[in-house]
């Protein structure tokens, strides 16, 4: 059944002599329910796309005219009857109806508002009781996909069909049901839920407008549902909002009914990560197994191992959204991801049944959610074999420690980093620990460190911006926020500590491998600090 609109109650007996003197373009405005308006903040107490009957009490100044049609920008139309009050609609009020895109009708003569509501409000419980019966369909379909059990996919199928539209379900917890672009996953996982169905417009996709729904069940955020509308639709449409709504509601049974399958989904995954993570023997039968059960071949797969840290402490609900996020990204393009927590580190094995890079789409993906969690992610090298799951994790936890001594804050392309990354760190992390600090740090630095401990200074640190700015003593200063005689003080003194060759280029790489080591080692909390390493600043020497 078509939606009462202005146009069409216009042509109706009743509203044979009305006038429709302003806002000519919204006549095709649907109509949702008829109000009298006789009150300046009547909008208050209105919804959207109401007819509204005024005889203009209240409107003998330019500013209440202007307040009132400003506050029923959103409405069907205006019906004025001139008379008493307005003897004929001002040329202002005309303006600005027409300029609200408003139509404003005009009756010339005394009518009764009662006689105009009973005219038009069966119209509109008409069309309601027609609107419920043309949703009989889809809602036979939803239960009978309920009753079923024939999953989520399913459910957002019926939507589809009832509406001739590309419909979806995205939840970060699950695979999507429908078919969602990349660019609209991201997306998604920057947007806040929704009280009630809103449309929206794709920055990515001018041509398209979304149609999303939060839905939940009970108090859970279980995901969004989605319909895809050309960019001129109007989404108001009630049987497409009580579609959504009544689709909603089913995914939300849904969702309830698979949760404790989905807890012991989740357990199952914990076990699995276990197993391919911290097995002792990887290529044991239970690992092939697991592998078997996610539909791979253990001999034709591409993994990688994925740790993930806040930078600093987030709520409960916010370390949710971020694991949320990240386990998202990594289910797309045909991707298995299974994951355990370790304390406030999250692991993922990753696993792909074909070889293919890390894309940096994916890549920039993670880096997103990382930087708006600010959360760090270590990314192991790629393996083919499952035996190396074990040193991927072991490759991905260090990375992280890294990324600790690496991180800028402020610096978008610091919160990601690869195993290939991290540079010199390979080395050192290969390294026993007790070996860095007998042979290294001690041999290169024990002076300076022991110098900075008695005189509680920070040598250590224009060392290391000195080695830095190696070519420009002027910048040295400048990052150090120090004059330049002080900074030549401070040469002399490193001089005497370490002896004048310092700054040679052999010594010169000794003493950057040295100062590496030392600050891993301090960030590891192997051997308490003889002075905290501060890169960007140091106190006078």
């Amino acid at each position: 059944m078509e939606a009462v609109t202005v146009a069409a109650i216009l042509g109706r007996p009743l509203f044979a002599d009305a006038q429709i003197v302003a806002g000519a373009s919204g006549i095709s405005r649907p109509i949702r329910w008829v109000h009298v308006g006789e009150v300046p903040d009547v909008s208050a107490y209105l919804e959207g796309n109401e007819l509204i009957l005024t005889t203009g009490i209240g409107l003998s100044t330019r500013e209440a005219r202007a307040q009132y049609l400003r506050g029923l920008a959103h409405v069907a139309g205006i019906i004025l009857e001139c008379g008493r009050y307005l003897p004929e609609p001002p040329d202002d009020m005309i303006d600005l109806a027409d300029g609200l895109g408003v139509p404003l009708i005009v009756f010339c003569r005394p009518v009764r508002f009662l006689d105009l509501s009973q005219d038009v409000i069966p119209l509109l419980l008409n069309q309601r009781h027609q609107t419920l019966a043309n949703l009989e369909p889809l809602a036979r379909g939803l239960r009978h996909a309920l009753l079923n059990t024939l999953g989520f996919e399913a459910i957002v199928d019926q939507l589809s069909r009832a509406t001739e539209l590309s419909a979806a379900f995205f939840s970060p917890w699950l695979r999507p049901a429908g078919s969602i672009p990349p660019d609209t996953a991201d997306w998604l996982t920057h947007q806040p839920p929704l009280s009630a169905m809103g449309r929206e417009r794709l920055p990515f996709a001018p041509h398209l407008a979304l149609a999303r729904q939060t839905v939940y069940a009970g108090r859970e955020r279980a995901g969004e549902l989605l319909l895809w509308l050309p960019a001129d639709a109007r989404v108001w449409d009630e049987w497409l909002v009580l579609a959504m709504d009544r689709t909603a509601t089913a995914l939300a049974q849904e969702w309830l009914r698979t949760q404790p399958e989905r807890k012991r989904r989740e357990h199952r995954e914990t076990w699995m990560a276990e197993q391919l993570l911290y097995a002792n023997h990887p290529l044991s039968r239970t690992a092939d197994d697991v592998l078997h059960e996610l539909g791979l071949d253990s001999t034709q797969l591409a993994a990688w191992v994925i740790a993930v840290e806040p930078h600093s402490p987030l709520s409960a609900a916010e370390w949710q959204l971020a694991r949320q996020a990240c386990h998202s990204i990594l289910l797309q393009e045909g991707r298995q991801a299974v994951g355990l927590a370790k304390g406030n580190r999250h692991l993922w094995a990753i696993i792909s049944p074909r070889a293919h890079p890390a894309a940096p789409n994916w890549l920039r993906l993670l880096r997103d959610v990382a930087t708006r969690f600010a959360c760090r992610v270590g990314i192991s090298d790629t393996i083919a074999d499952p035996s190396r799951f074990s040193e991927a994790r072991r490759q991905a936890m260090d990375v992280l420690t890294v990324a600790g001594l690496l991180a800028v804050t402020g610096d978008d392309s610091a919160w990601i980093f690869t195993y290939g990354s991290v540079g010199l760190y390979r080395l050192l992390l290969r390294t026993p620990r007790d070996v860095l600090q007998s042979s290294l740090i001690d041999y290169e630095l024990k002076p300076l460190l022991a110098y900075d401990t008695l005189h509680r200074t920070d040598l250590t640190g224009t060392l290391r911006v000195l080695l830095t700015y190696s070519e420009s003593r002027a910048k040295a200063a400048e990052v150090l926020y120090i004059h330049r005689q002080t900074l030549y003080h401070r040469l002399r003194l490193l001089s005497r500590l370490l002896g004048p060759d310092f700054l040679s280029p052999t010594r010169r790489l000794s003493l950057q491998v040295a100062l590496a080591a030392h600050q891993y080692l301090n960030a590891l909390g192997e051997r308490a600090p003889s002075a905290l390493p501060l890169p960007d600043t140091a106190r006078d020497g």
